[in-house]
C-alpha cells in the first residue's frame, strides 16, 4: 500500500519572491512532481494509479539520487549579471536537500539571455534561467517570451496564500482583542 507521506516539489521549496519565475521556468512541470524517500513507495503509488485509472505522476526518489558529480564553476561574486546557482538561492528542508540539489544541479540564474549566451561556451552542460523566466537549456534550446499570464504561477499563488493566511490570523487576533476590550467596557 501507499503508506508514506508524499510531498510535491512545490510544497517543500521556499523560493524568494525575486526567484519565483526563474524557479518555475527552470522546473516547469517538475514542480508538480512527488518527492518520496524510497523508490518502493513510488512503485506502489504507480501501481495504485494504474489500478484506479487515476492518471500519471512523476516521482523523485531520494534513495535513487546519486551524489552530484558535476564539476561546478565558481559563480563570480563581483559580476552582478550572475545571481548564482538556483539551488543555492532557495530554501529546502534538510530531508529533501539531496533530491532537490539533484533536480536543480547545473541551473545558473543570470540577468539576461545575453549573459547566458556569453557564459555558455565556458559552461557547456549548464542551463541558464533569467529572473523573468527565460531559459537557455543545456541542450541549447531557448525558451522565453512575455511574462504576461506567468503572473499566476504556482509558487506566487502559494506565497500569496501564505501571506493572506498570516494576515487573516493577525486580523483574527486583533478582532479577539477588540471584542475582549469591548466586553470589558460593557461590564
Amino acid at each position: 500500500g501507499v503508506e508514506e507521506t508524499f510531498q510535491l516539489v512545490a510544497d517543500v521549496v521556499e523560493v524568494p519572491k525575486d526567484y519565483e519565475m526563474a524557479m518555475e521556468a527552470a522546473l516547469g512541470a517538475r514542480l508538480q512532481s512527488i518527492l518520496t524517500p524510497r523508490s518502493e513507495s513510488a512503485i506502489n503509488a504507480v501501481g495504485l494509479l494504474k489500478e484506479e485509472r487515476a492518471g500519471r505522476s512523476t516521482f523523485f526518489n531520494a534513495d535513487l539520487m546519486d551524489d552530484i558529480k558535476r564539476q561546478s564553476f565558481h559563480v563570480p561574486e563581483n559580476d552582478p549579471r550572475v545571481k548564482g546557482y538556483l539551488k543555492d538561492l532557495i530554501h529546502v528542508p534538510e530531508q529533501h536537500q539531496k533530491t532537490l540539489a539533484h533536480i536543480l544541479d547545473g541551473v545558473v540564474v543570470v540577468d539576461t539571455l545575453q549573459t547566458a549566451l556569453q557564459l555558455r561556451p565556458a559552461l557547456k552542460g549548464y542551463s541558464f534561467v533569467t529572473l523573468d523566466g527565460d531559459v537557455l537549456s543545456q541542450d541549447g534550446s531557448l525558451t522565453g517570451g512575455s511574462s504576461e499570464g506567468a503572473d499566476s504561477g504556482l509558487l506566487k499563488q502559494k506565497r500569496e496564500i501564505k501571506e493572506l493566511n498570516l494576515r487573516r490570523d493577525e486580523s483574527s487576533g486583533k478582532l479577539a482583542l477588540a471584542v475582549a476590550s469591548l466586553e470589558k467596557l460593557e461590564a
